[in-house]
C-alpha cells in the first residue's frame, strides 16, 4: 500500500497556438496547437522546479507531461488529446488514477 498520494484538480484550461511560447519565457516552444491545463500546485507546494518541461501528471488515467517552468504556485500540463478534460478534473501528482 503506498503511504503517501499527491493529488489536485485542474482550475482552468487554455490553448497555445503553433508557434506560441507556453510559460515564462521561452521555456517551451508550442510545435503544434496544443489543450493545455492549469494546476494550482508549484514549486512552493513542493513540486520541484527540477520537473520543468520533464514531469508528467495523470489526467483521466492518462499521463499529461508539463509544459514550461515550474511556477511557484502552478504548472501548466498538455493534455492535447485526452477526451473529455475539464475544469475541476483530478490531476495526481504522486499515486494512482
Amino acid at each position: 500500500h503506498r503511504v503517501i498520494r499527491w493529488r489536485s484538480r485542474i482550475m482552468s484550461l487554455t490553448t497555445a497556438q503553433q508557434g506560441n511560447f507556453v510559460g515564462y519565457g521561452t521555456a517551451f516552444f508550442a510545435q503544434e496547437d496544443l489543450r493545455l491545463a492549469v494546476v494550482p500546485v508549484g514549486y512552493a507546494y513542493g513540486y520541484a522546479r527540477s520537473l520543468s518541461n520533464s514531469g508528467q501528471v495523470l489526467v483521466r488515467g492518462q499521463l499529461a507531461p508539463v509544459r514550461g517552468i515550474v511556477n511557484m504556485n502552478c504548472i501548466t500540463i498538455d493534455v492535447t488529446g485526452i477526451e473529455g478534460v475539464e475544469k475541476g478534473d483530478e490531476v495526481v501528482l504522486i499515486g494512482t488514477q
